[in-house]
């Protein structure tokens, strides 16, 4: 997402994205061969790239049966950019105790973001995002673990550049795209980013499975 690593696709590994469909500008699917950016991957390549919030007030809710979510945008002061703010939450928790007391099953996910313009051509992009899938069981008085899945990245960005420079090199040195995706000639367009993140799994009730994840890209066209 934006280039930045995401341990886990989907809740309960067939449920609802582990994000928000409305900050998505666009996907790319490469089943082999995929561009040298993603190095050191062993199979397909889901690339997703976010969609840079309205620059308006606007809010959306939705409820379905197993969860509820939200999604609102706001612009930033001095008409430098926005910011977005998108959740999800599972409503299994309330429904399972009505069929069984014995199991819980849960999930919940976020994201947010903002867009800062530092001159016309310069900008500043924020992106966190997170998520946890659990899965308890019930033994008398004790609540067990059988499975917790958690993640949690933040990635800040430079973007030089039009408005692909979120995407600087599509379409021209690592991968397929429109001729329309290459910058002018002469023009200068790069993204420098930098990303943190922490993953925590527990099975079993075994222990916790801790890594991090320190990761700098560059792409310069």
């Amino acid at each position: 997402l934006d280039g930045v690593p995401v341990p886990l696709l989907f809740h309960v590994g067939v449920g609802p994205g582990v994000i928000a469909p409305q900050i998505l500008a666009g996907l790319d699917f490469y089943p082999g061969g995929y561009p040298a950016m993603f190095g050191r991957q062993v199979g397909g390549i889901l690339a997703a790239h976010t969609l840079e919030p309205a620059p308006r007030f606007s809010a959306e809710a939705t409820l379905r049966a197993l969860d509820a979510g939200a999604y609102v945008t706001a612009p930033l002061p001095a008409g430098r950019g926005s910011a977005f703010a998108a959740g999800r939450f599972s409503l299994t928790q309330a429904v399972l105790p009505l069929v069984t007391r014995d199991v819980n099953l849960g999930y919940w996910d976020y994201q947010a973001g903002a867009s800062y313009r530092i001159s016309g051509s310069e900008r500043l992009r924020l992106l966190a995002f997170g998520a946890e899938d659990f899965l308890t069981q019930a033994d008398g008085d004790e609540v067990k673990t059988l499975y917790s899945g958690e993640f949690h990245r933040v990635d800040l960005a430079y973007e030089r550049g039009g408005a692909g420079a979120a995407r600087p090199i599509r379409g021209s040195l690592f991968g397929p795209g429109a001729p329309e995706d290459a910058p002018p000639p002469g023009e200068l367009r790069a993204r420098l980013a930098a990303t943190f993140g922490t993953d925590r799994t527990t099975v079993g009730g075994q222990g916790d499975l801790l890594a991090t994840l320190g990761q700098v890209r560059a792409l310069v066209e």
